[in-house]
């Protein structure tokens, strides 16, 4: 008994904790999970993890328009200038129907189909600095329609 407890508790603490959030999508259980995990990790610099993530839960709902706004968002690393515009363009892409959506959700989608619509690119997936441009209206908007625990 005793070994079985130790080996829960070394399983349990040997995975990585991100902390929780609140960000409702339109999608099924697995896919609103999927996107809650990906978004944290996402948020915590694990852009691979997060693409893996919101990957599988676009495959778990492929209705599931956020999942694939999520991994278009795993391809913009602005700390270290880097950005792979055809890849985000892609991911987004793959988003069919917007019907089901809440407002924020289409909200969300329509600017980052407006940034990446807007923004050049030098050749197919190439990773371009970018300059910072301080925070922005729509991330303005983004914090106030999320919540972070």
């Amino acid at each position: 008994m005793t070994a079985l407890l130790v080996s829960f508790v070394l399983a349990a603490s040997s995975a990585p904790r991100y902390g929780t959030l609140d960000f409702p999508v339109t999608g099924n259980a697995e896919c609103r999970r999927l996107f809650v995990q990906g978004m944290l990790q996402l948020h915590s610099f694990q852009y691979e993890d997060a693409h893996e993530t919101f990957q599988a839960a676009g495959k778990a709902d492929p209705g599931c328009a956020m999942a694939f706004w999520g991994d278009a968002m795993t391809y913009s690393h602005p700390i270290w200038g880097e950005e792979q515009v055809q890849s985000a363009r892609a991911a987004l892409a793959k988003v069919k129907d917007t019907s089901r959506l809440r407002p924020t959700e289409r909200a969300h989608l329509a600017a980052a189909q407006a940034r990446e619509t807007s923004r050049s690119d030098t050749a197919p997936g190439s990773r371009r600095p970018t300059a910072p441009t301080g925070p922005s209206p729509r991330t303005t908007s983004w914090r106030s329609s999320t919540r972070w625990h």
